[in-house]
């Protein structure tokens, strides 16, 4: 689909051009899954939380977080303790809130990652898991299937 087809669609909303120029400039692709969502069902959607560490000098993110995985799971309060590895370790600025990703639909975040999330038993701490971004630990907190019409 091009973007003379999302303008009318924009124009038939009464949304004005310079809403759809902002909107396809920061990412054409979401506008169209999101325009498109009402007429051909919803996506599944799911809350997450997660702790991304970066490989540095010293340190190798994936081992890392593979010991602060067995450590977090030690503990007799595992989403409280991920929270806190979170605020604490975590290079995402969702740190400042334990690291929750809040809701989000299937396809927004990055391949890897939204494969755990989406496919993946919830309420344990999956990972490391590898993307361009770094390594992450990830707790699934819900899930909801998708919807068709």
């Amino acid at each position: 689909m091009n973007s003379i087809f999302f303008l009318t669609v924009f124009v038939m909303l009464g949304m004005s051009c310079d809403a759809f120029h902002v909107a396809s400039n920061r990412n054409i692709g979401r506008l169209q899954m999101g325009l498109l969502d009402g007429f051909f069902g919803k996506k599944a959607t799911a809350s997450a939380s997660h702790i991304l560490v970066r490989t540095e000098k010293g340190r190798d993110a994936p081992t890392f977080l593979t010991e602060l995985k067995a450590k977090i799971n030690k503990t007799n309060n595992i989403p409280a303790a991920f929270a806190d590895a979170a605020a604490k370790y975590s290079s995402c600025p969702s740190a400042q809130k334990g690291g929750s990703l809040g809701q989000f639909k299937q396809g927004q975040m990055v391949g890897p990652f939204d494969k755990v999330v989406f496919k993946e038993e919830i309420g344990i701490i999956h990972g490391p898991v590898n993307t361009p971004f770094g390594s992450h630990l990830i707790l699934i907190e819900s899930r909801s299937d998708a919807t068709g019409c």
